[in-house]
């Protein structure tokens, strides 16, 4: 069984004998403390860091959870390439349940689901231009739980959102996590729409992209189908009435181009979202001619709001 809403880990401890935790990436170092829980031991399902201990767990191959197949088992995942460590379980041949890390739920944790808390600002912004109605568009979904910046919305009971995503796991994931949301399997672009060569790395989906310079600079293969591009102002104007009150974005190389793109007078969404850690004076200068003011910062994305 996977676990598609949260729980917490008191429950999690009395309908299970061991908890396991897999991958100790960055998500394990942001999400894991021994303070607010502790796992009965670390998987790495690359075999990398086999016998280390990190943050008090010590590591271990996939294969010792056959020494637990005849019990109770749940594994905490920390990675938002969920599907394929489901795959290497069931290769396993065990009888083990999975949750994502974001959806454990401790005493006096903090319910975000970005990776630096991208959600919270957004509804700081919601709050202060007082929108009621938090619609919304996310364009580069990657994992619909998991460093998600709208999925706090999703949960609250706003469902009138629309991910698009080439991906088609991710999709798919979308499709389990978030069924009362539109789903779009193509990308978003700036000019005429047209299929394009989607370039990936399964051990890395979110850093998935149509630029080829990317992808040659992160040693990433031609998914082997091209892929839909549609014009942002097309996607807006097929899938909504009006347009969103909030704009996340994520593409792995489009951003700047599809918000220059972005007829903001036909479509005026209040609050924008993007990853502009590459050049921030670029978008904000862009964005301030589009009638826009900075809002906030994070790591990798500026929120901003319209004047």
């Amino acid at each position: 069984m996977r676990y598609t809403g949260p729980m917490h880990i008191d429950e999690l401890r009395k309908e299970y004998k061991y908890i396991f935790g897999w991958s100790p990436g960055i998500e394990y170092h942001k999400r894991y403390s021994a303070n607010n829980y502790k796992l009965d031991g670390l998987i790495d399902g690359k075999s990398v860091n086999i016998g280390d201990v990190i943050c008090g767990n010590r590591v271990s191959s996939p294969n010792i959870l056959t020494e637990f197949k005849d019990e109770k088992l749940c594994i905490i995942i920390y990675h938002n390439n969920e599907e394929e460590i489901i795959q290497q379980i069931n290769d396993l041949n065990i009888d083990a349940d999975t949750i994502i890390s974001r959806l454990v739920r401790y005493d006096g944790c903090e319910i975000t689901y970005s990776s630096d808390r991208e959600d919270l600002i957004i509804l700081d912004a919601c709050n202060y231009l007082k929108i009621e109605e938090c619609s919304y568009i996310d364009i580069g979904v990657c994992h619909p739980v998991v460093r998600n910046n709208t999925y706090y919305f999703y949960e609250r009971g706003y469902h009138n959102g629309v991910l698009v995503e080439p991906n088609l796991h991710m999709c798919n994931l979308a499709r389990l996590y978030r069924p009362e949301n539109k789903i779009v399997q193509y990308g978003a672009g700036f000019g005429d729409d047209k299929y394009m060569e989607y370039y990936k790395r399964d051990d890395m989906p979110g850093h998935n992209t149509f630029v080829e310079a990317i992808a040659l600079k992160k040693e990433m293969r031609a998914a082997g189908d091209r892929i839909m591009v549609k014009n942002i102002n097309r996607i807006i104007d097929e899938n909504f009435e009006k347009y969103p009150a909030i704009m996340d974005i994520d593409t792995e190389g489009f951003d700047f181009d599809i918000l220059k793109a972005h007829n903001t007078d036909l479509y005026r969404i209040k609050i924008i979202c993007a990853e502009s850690c590459s050049n921030r004076k670029k978008f904000r200068d862009l964005l301030m001619t589009k009638g826009y003011e900075h809002f906030k910062s994070t790591t990798e994305n500026d929120i901003f709001i319209a004047r």
